[in-house]
């Protein structure tokens, strides 16, 4: 897709590892006034890096997706004065459809931003839906006729300022205990106590629950007793996590993805 838009819009595309920008001597002419893709995992990593920092900042702007930018992340790339732009989009409008400008960014807004042009985006009780002129033609099983809508597996809202807010994903719904629970305002909540510095739910196979709530977090010094003591003034019944691990680094591959391996590997270390 990249190669593509980058052929109609006359441009050019140049692939490479995000980790390359860790580098001192990483030739920092191949992102001047180029435009940079990561997702916030990649991104939060690289703002640990004095160097990767100041190569990002030759950029025209870093569009950030895949994800909601986690709030903590986007604090720091302010302070570093990073040209960010959140944006939102799926594989099946070829990329993103609606874009937060850096200097909105920069000023504080949050969210991914309104939509681009060709694009409409509503909410069907809570659902995002897009009817977009990228629209793929269809699945092997269904087609997508002329201004057909899609309906994405996001939860969100539109904020007060007109930009597009994604809270939860209907696929990250977790049945435990036969209740749904949204991994993603349990997240909120642990980091709302300001105990974490970064935070992941999800559920594993259990007997009794069919899938047990863990909360994994960051750093690895977390006091998990007076962050459990917190959420139970919060949450109750299947909502509260029966297990919370403190880990150096959340299991998640560089995607932002759950990684099933390091998942299992946290947990037989909290056992």
């Amino acid at each position: 897709m990249q190669v593509f838009r980058a052929i109609l819009s006359e441009g050019n595309v140049i692939f490479g590892e995000y980790r390359d920008l860790l580098k001192r001597d990483f030739p920092r002419n191949l992102i001047e006034d180029r435009f940079v893709s990561l997702v916030p995992t990649q991104l939060a990593r690289l703002l640990a890096s004095p160097s990767a920092v100041a190569h990002l900042r030759s950029a025209v702007a870093v569009f950030v997706g895949g994800g909601p930018l986690d709030s903590s992340i986007a604090l720091a790339a302010r302070q570093a004065k990073l040209p960010v732009a959140p944006t939102y989009g799926t594989t099946e409008t070829a990329g993103m459809v609606t874009l937060l400008s850096p200097e909105h960014f920069l000023s504080g807004r949050d969210g991914a931003g309104s939509a681009l042009p060709g694009n409409d985006l509503d909410f069907d009780e809570g659902v995002l839906r897009i009817r977009s002129s990228s629209l793929c033609l269809g699945y092997h099983d269904r087609d997508f006729g002329n201004g057909s809508w899609f309906q994405t597996a996001d939860l969100g809202f539109w904020d007060e300022h007109g930009s597009l807010r994604i809270e939860g994903r209907m696929d990250r719904l977790i049945n435990t205990g036969g209740v749904k629970v949204d991994p993603a305002k349990i997240e909120r909540v642990i980091l709302d106590t300001g105990m974490v510095e970064k935070c992941f739910v999800t559920g594993v196979p259990d007997s009794d629950w069919g899938r047990r709530l863990v909360a994994f977090c960051e750093p690895a010094s977390t006091n998990q007793e007076d962050i459990n003591h917190a959420l139970r003034n919060q949450l109750s019944g299947p909502s509260l996590p029966k297990l919370l691990v403190a880990v150096d680094r959340l299991p998640l591959d560089e995607m932002g993805k759950p990684d099933p391996r390091a998942i299992s590997i946290a947990l037989d270390g909290a056992c």
